[in-house]
């Protein structure tokens, strides 16, 4: 394992972040046991660090939406002593740590480049509404660009950008249901398959077989197409 501290301090002055090898037994004082390598197998990740008996965070590179929901179910299994905090190669999971990591035990923000990419951005947090379990989101795939979450900051609910490849679409839009999202731009190359896996359509939706707009209700996802009009 390996011990990190602000430059100058000593143990009694700061609580400890500990990043301990699986297996390995944690010293006699630690705040969390951090895991930042996953190994192969993310479910057996998470069942041994689950074995500790103590505030835990898990810190790996999540691979696809399947797995953030198991990470995410991990989570929510303790959430007053557990934290995830996805990390991907090009900050795929930002959206879900500025949704999620306010409150999480351990959360960090970041200005500039900062240690991950998946990191919020501050200026972001801070223009953000609070997540009280509903958000909007556009969905598509690249989406970084998309300036939808600053024009929809009135909402009054969060409003993120979600990048999901075409293959993980259904997966990812039940999953996104689940947590809270409840409108959503949608754009390339995800229309059609938002046209598909919609419950409703309106007539505009029906005839363009693609859809650039979602809302969620108890009869299930209701599909929009403003393009035409547009």
């Amino acid at each position: 394992f390996s011990r990190r501290r602000p430059n100058g301090q000593t143990p009694s002055d700061v609580a400890l972040d500990w990043t301990l090898e699986l297996g390995a037994e944690p010293p006699a004082k630690t705040s969390f046991i951090s895991l930042h390598e996953r190994g192969d197998d993310f479910q057996s990740a998470l069942d041994r660090l689950s074995s500790y008996n103590l505030p835990l965070k898990l810190a790996v590179e999540v691979k696809d939406f399947s797995e953030l929901k198991a990470g995410h179910q991990w989570y929510l299994q303790d959430p007053q002593r557990r934290s995830f905090l996805p990390r991907s190669a090009k900050g795929t999971w930002r959206w879900y740590r500025s949704l999620f990591g306010p409150r999480m035990p351990l959360h960090f923000v970041r200005e500039g480049m900062g240690s991950s990419l998946d990191q919020p951005l501050f200026w972001q947090t801070v223009m953000q509404p609070e997540f009280k379990g509903e958000f909007a989101a556009v969905l598509g795939s690249p989406v970084e660009h998309s300036r939808s979450p600053q024009e929809h900051r009135k909402l009054g609910i969060p409003f993120v950008a979600i990048d999901i490849p075409e293959e993980e679409f259904a997966v990812a839009l039940k999953f996104l249901q689940e947590i809270g999202l409840k409108q959503a731009a949608v754009t390339a190359p995800l229309k059609k398959l938002a046209w598909a896996n919609s419950s409703t359509l309106t007539s505009e939706a029906r005839k363009t077989q693609a859809v650039n707009t979602l809302f969620y209700d108890r009869m299930g996802w209701t599909a929009h197409n403003t393009d035409v009009l547009a």
